[in-house]
């Protein structure tokens, strides 16, 4: 014979009480099991190393003790297995309609009408779509979407405004007024500026029986309405 080897009974269970060396579980089944431990008895909590304190009463939580068994059992380890905590996730993203601007604020109100205050800082970025802006750019009753840091106090890193997005057949053209017939006979006034872009549209070779009815071609024009607010500093 070269070696020995002395099975450990491990047991499972709820403690219910710690009185002393004297730990008492609550197991499978309602089965109560006493186990003794010692100087020598080696403790962890959640992987870590611990000690005999980190054993206390909670009926939640799942404990295991590895030990001989000799009339009694005696712990050589116990393992304290630490309850999962979840983390609640964090949302990074924010959209609704300005409703107030502060110095250092936005309010927004989202679709379900829950109305909300983000913090912007030196660094907070400002876009019109995909074109960069600045905060004065920013109005009320505009659609837009925040950026926010992973980590709280949370605050803006990016602002995007939502462009507006308006379809119809042009009616007029006068100056730097687009007059557009859209859905349902609705009539929508665009205004233009230098900086407004006209994106290349292909020629159509041949003309849907719907073109030579109407004698329009339904343009697609991005345009945000300017209205005269200004950001409360």
């Amino acid at each position: 014979m070269t070696k020995v080897t002395i099975c450990l009974e491990r047991v499972f269970g709820s403690v219910t009480a710690v009185a002393g060396n004297v730990i008492t579980l609550s197991s499978f089944h309602s089965t109560t099991i006493t186990v003794n431990v010692s100087g020598t008895t080696t403790y962890t909590s959640g992987g870590a190393a611990s000690s005999l304190t980190a054993v206390v009463v909670e009926h939640r939580s799942v404990r295991r003790i590895a030990g001989t068994t000799a009339g009694s059992l005696n712990a050589s380890s116990v393992n304290v297995f630490a309850p999962r905590v979840s983390t609640p996730s964090v949302s990074t993203h924010a959209r609704g309609t300005v409703t107030a601007l502060g110095t250092n604020s936005i309010t927004l109100k989202d679709h379900q009408g829950t109305s909300t205050t983000y913090t912007t800082t030196a660094t907070t970025t400002y876009f019109e779509g995909s074109t960069a802006g600045v905060v004065g750019d920013l109005a009320v009753g505009e659609q837009v979407s925040l950026a926010l840091t992973s980590t709280t106090p949370q605050t803006v890193t990016k602002v995007t405004i939502c462009l507006e997005r308006v379809f119809g057949s042009v009616t007029a053209v006068a100056g730097n007024v687009i007059t557009l017939s859209s859905f349902h006979s609705t009539t929508i006034t665009v205004n233009v500026s230098g900086t407004t872009t006209t994106p290349r549209v292909a020629r159509l070779h041949r003309s849907p029986p719907w073109l030579s009815e109407h004698r329009s071609v339904p343009s697609a024009l991005r345009a945000r309405p300017r209205a005269a607010l200004t950001p409360v500093r």
